[in-house]
């Protein structure tokens, strides 16, 4: 506390007097974790970086997987003279039981306000990057972070080691994606918008799930004409209304770490006020001898504007 007071009264008289400050990195909060370092990056050794970022983070059923989370790389300017910090581009790597799972690849220069195009000599700055990862599977994960400084026409050239941390990714009992049984690695998910609008008879049947198919082992999966079965039932109901089993289009082979996702129709879900359930099994092909019960979800229809939104993209795919 005494340490973080003593740091704004310096803050404070170095606005007054006009100085440059430098703001002292803050012990990391419980939630985070620091790399290994600080160190300098190989290419540009007159900078500094250290890295922090989350240590454990909510399994999210309905972004399968990660969502929401970022790190904070500290870079700091060690020489003495000003030195450029433009285009700060950032590059993940993420890795769970030694399955490099898929993460964007940023090619162009990130432009973002406030952040500033220099380092005086001494000064530090702190760059939020979001993790933009595809963490498909609760567990354990290595991220390894890498940056740099400037446009290029790709993310690959130049760039630097900025750190590596731990991130577990923590799901609820029963939640999550579930194993099949009959193909080891691979793992089947189910999701929808949790709230839909209520609509006249003749605009029902448009509702969309939208199901993923991971590939969580360190082999090729291969996959014959996959299917989705759905059921809606009504809550508080015993009668329930089948759907026709839906074929799905992933690659016929889906590669380590892999993840594919594609929207359903289900055209049970009917437009009237109530609360309801989407019971899914999942086959690998037709007449599947073991299809995989996954884990529904519930989805309320309603009147009220305060509840429903406008559906995410994610959910409109007509495929």
């Amino acid at each position: 506390m005494h340490t973080r007071i003593r740091a704004l009264r310096a803050l404070a008289a170095c606005f007054l007097l006009g100085c440059t400050a430098t703001t002292p990195m803050p012990p990391a909060a419980p939630s985070e974790v620091r790399a290994e370092g600080p160190r300098v990056f190989a290419r540009r050794p007159e900078l500094q970086v250290e890295l922090r970022g989350p240590k454990d983070a909510r399994y999210d059923n309905v972004a399968f997987g990660l969502n929401g989370k970022h790190v904070n790389l500290t870079v700091k300017n060690i020489t003495s003279a000003p030195q450029d910090v433009r285009g700060f581009q950032v590059a993940f790597v993420a890795a769970r039981a030694g399955v490099a799972f898929p993460c964007q690849v940023r090619t162009a220069t990130e432009t973002r306000i406030r952040e500033p195009q220099a380092l005086q000599p001494g000064e530090s700055y702190s760059f939020e990057r979001d993790i933009d990862c595809r963490l498909a599977l609760p567990g354990q994960y290595t991220i390894t972070v890498h940056g740099r400084f400037g446009a290029a026409p790709d993310m690959a050239s130049g760039q630097d080691l900025a750190g590596t941390f731990p991130l577990e990714l923590k799901a609820p009992a029963h939640a999550g994606p579930r194993a099949h049984r009959g193909k080891p690695g691979l793992y089947v998910a189910i999701s929808g918008d949790p709230f839909m609008r209520a609509v006249a008879p003749s605009e029902e049947g448009k509702y969309r799930a939208v199901v993923a198919i991971i590939n969580g082992s360190l082999q090729p999966i291969e996959l014959h004409g996959p299917r989705i079965v759905a059921r809606v039932v009504k809550v508080g109901q015993t009668l329930s209304c089948l759907e026709d089993p839906k074929e799905l289009h992933p690659p016929s082979v889906l590669a380590p770490g892999a993840v594919h996702t594609e929207s359903v129709l289900v055209s049970c879900v009917v437009g009237q006020p109530g609360e309801f359930e989407v019971r899914t099994l999942f086959e690998t092909e037709p007449g599947d001898p073991q299809p995989l019960e996954l884990d529904g979800f519930r989805l309320t229809v309603t009147n009220d504007p305060r509840l429903y939104s406008v559906p995410s993209p994610f959910y409109l795919d007509t495929r």
